[in-house]
């Protein structure tokens, strides 16, 4: 079908930014009487519609819609008093995660940088430094060196199931990193990193299915299709209910899971749990952490928004 056959009407669709909009909505709905009634209904519809079937709405319209959100947020934070922070180039990640500790994240960040000589470099920060150091902080942080993300063969980003023999406070960072990009959605600034279809999921609230397993390990899927489709006796192939973790350990996928090995009878049943040990369990920690980071500034339900 055609990408707007899901789309609602377009008179329900033209309605949606006031029935949003907090400032429009409370000017047009001033005083009690009919127009207050539709209009308390309208955005009663329109937050259902949005809640429980986003796609309804296209997508550029959900960005507008999010953007006039955010600057209803930045127009009532205005009275939170800017926050200084003096980050050395050489140590922009550790600067940054001290000096943003405890810091209200809503209020406008003012950024010194200090040089490779321990001299702050001059200049007043009007917006560009705070998007420079953003910038900076998030391809330090995502890069797959540091440790705490890994990435797919065609170079996407997710939570590296082995970030903790990196980093013993890893999720602690990733609540961190989630805030760096909701600060950047909320900021309007443009970050780099772009994040595999199957970790975007968990920030959507989905869980994750054996289709999605093609995306994070293409030769995992690749065998489990071969066994799905294998017409000999399975049980030669002498695999059991077993999960290889990241650092080679082995953890089993079901109460002695060891010594029940697999069979014609049993095998989707593995198919099963063993991707949902990679896409779901693995990544659970990490992932949870980050959104819980992610959705400090921008809300659930914001989020939500764009998982249609």
């Amino acid at each position: 079908p055609p990408r707007d056959a899901w789309h609602a009407p377009q008179y329900v669709l033209l309605d949606l930014p006031l029935a949003i909009d907090d400032a429009a909505f409370m000017r047009a709905s001033a005083g009690p009487g009919p127009q207050h009634q539709r209009l308390l209904q309208l955005r009663a519809s329109a937050e259902g519609l949005l809640r429980h079937l986003p796609q309804s709405v296209p997508f550029d319209q959900r960005v507008a819609l999010l953007r006039g959100r955010l600057q209803e947020r930045h127009e009532a934070s205005r009275g939170i008093p800017p926050v200084r922070l003096v980050v050395r180039r050489t140590h922009i990640f550790e600067d940054g995660l001290v000096a943003l500790s405890g810091a209200d994240w809503r209020a406008r960040f003012q950024v010194v940088f200090v040089d490779s000589q321990g001299r702050q470099e001059q200049g007043q920060d009007v917006g560009g430094l705070f998007k420079e150091f953003w910038e900076k902080l998030a391809e330090t942080a995502f890069n797959p060196d540091y440790g705490l993300f890994s990435c797919t063969e065609t170079r996407l980003l997710y939570p590296n199931p082995q970030a903790k023999a990196y980093h013993a406070s890893a999720d602690g960072l990733f609540e961190f990193l989630g805030l760096v990009i909701g600060k950047a959605i909320y900021e309007g600034i443009v970050v780099e990193p772009c994040f595999a279809p199957f970790f975007l999921a968990k920030l959507l609230g989905r869980h994750n299915s054996y289709y999605d397993l093609q995306t994070l390990d293409p030769s995992m899927f690749a065998n489990l299709e071969r066994l799905k489709a294998y017409s000999g006796d399975v049980a030669d192939l002498c695999c059991s209910f077993v999960a290889s973790a990241a650092d080679g350990s082995e953890v089993p996928l079901l109460p002695d899971g060891r010594n029940r090995l697999v069979t014609n009878d049993n095998r989707f049943r593995y198919i099963y749990l063993l991707s949902d040990y990679k896409l779901n369990i693995e990544l659970k920690s990490a992932s949870a952490a980050f959104l819980a980071g992610f959705q400090r500034l921008l809300g659930d339900s914001w989020v939500r928004v764009f998982g249609g």
